[in-house]
């Protein structure tokens, strides 16, 4: 189960998500734990001038609830195309945060496709934490996801500017075959990398509340 929580404060957390319901989501985290749901995964995207003194409370967060604290930089994935690079938190600064309060051990574990750089407590505490850093730290190479959306798009990665129709493929009446052989198709399409750290690159117009998983 992944659930996003982007800050610990009530003020913060309303400012961040537009939403007043900070006390909702850690009940609701409180409830996952109590129905043994594993693994449960806590997001936080870090954004400069909103929730970076935050990073240390969040890893003892994790700490205190047993849980997978993922921090994630800030994307151009904004529903206000607001991103600038200013406002983005590095992977290396949210791990040097951390330490200031509680030293890390790396988790020597294949990566493969895996997003996050894993952390445990080197005091044995429980917990883990998780740095995702697609910005500073690329794993393009890596990468092998595509995305389904809510509308039955195809997204050969977060940032095409080009969605691929699956939902027109399968309302056609193709066979089972022939949307095999789209979707094939449309896998070897996948971008090469995001292009986030190139002069033209260009934010996609879905926000990440649009594109989904």
């Amino acid at each position: 189960m992944t659930i996003s929580l982007d800050s610990l404060k009530r003020d913060v957390f309303k400012r961040m998500t537009g939403v007043d319901v900070l006390d909702k989501v850690l009940d609701g985290i409180a409830e996952a734990k109590a129905a043994a749901l594993q693994p449960i995964k806590i997001n936080a995207v870090i954004v400069r001038g909103h929730n970076e003194d935050e990073v240390a409370d969040f890893a003892e967060f994790a700490r205190e609830h047993d849980v997978k604290m993922r921090f994630i930089e800030f994307m151009p994935l904004d529903s206000g195309h607001d991103w600038t690079r200013s406002d983005v938190v590095s992977g290396k600064e949210i791990r040097q945060r951390i330490e200031e309060r509680f030293p890390l051990v790396r988790v020597n574990v294949n990566r493969g496709s895996e997003t996050s750089s894993r952390y445990r407590f080197a005091d044995g505490g429980p917990g883990e934490v998780g740095i995702i850093a697609p910005v500073t730290e690329p794993f393009c190479g890596a990468c092998s996801r595509i995305r389904l959306t809510a509308d039955g798009e195809i997204r050969t990665c977060l940032f095409s500017t080009v969605e691929h129709s699956l939902r027109d493929v399968v309302r056609s009446g193709a066979s089972r075959s022939e949307i095999i052989e789209f979707i094939e198709s449309v896998v070897l399409k996948k971008e090469p990398k995001h292009f986030i750290n190139e002069p033209g690159f260009v934010a996609p117009s879905r926000s990440m509340s649009f594109i989904g998983g």
